[in-house]
């Protein structure tokens, strides 16, 4: 667990179940193998995941969401992301798992779906790509 009250909260490379927290600040992960939950309030969440393995929670209210995927593996998961003032911005195939579609949630599966991605935010935007 990594946390930080006023702070850039920082991760590459880690295995297991991991947190990280901060209030005012920014939180970048890349190349986790595990279960990732990040939660800031005043900042931005950028994740960097070659291949995902376990649950994925990400969560902010005044900042945007990027979350990038590795092109060398096969990412199957469900995909779940909301923003309230903000834009869902897709560079992936998703296949929506209800016809009307919103820019402001989502909720599909890329690849044959499984493994959870939650995305949350209430002011920002939030871009998936690989």
């Amino acid at each position: 667990m990594a946390l930080s009250t006023n702070g850039k909260v920082a991760l590459d490379g880690a295995s297991g179940d991991v947190s990280l927290s901060t209030t005012n600040g920014s939180i970048e992960a890349s190349h986790v193998k595990g279960e990732l939950e990040a939660e800031t309030t005043n900042g931005s969440i950028e994740l960097d995941m070659e291949s995902i393995e376990d649950k994925v929670k990400a969560e902010t209210v005044n900042g945007g969401i990027a979350l990038r995927l590795g092109s060398s593996g096969k990412i199957d998961v469900d995909l779940k992301a909301k923003t309230v003032n903000g834009t869902i911005y897709l560079d992936v195939p998703v296949t929506f798992k209800t016809i009307r579609k919103s820019k402001h949630s989502l909720e599909g599966k890329i690849g044959q779906g499984g493994i959870l991605v939650y995305l949350k935010t209430v002011n920002g935007s939030i871009r998936i790509s690989k």
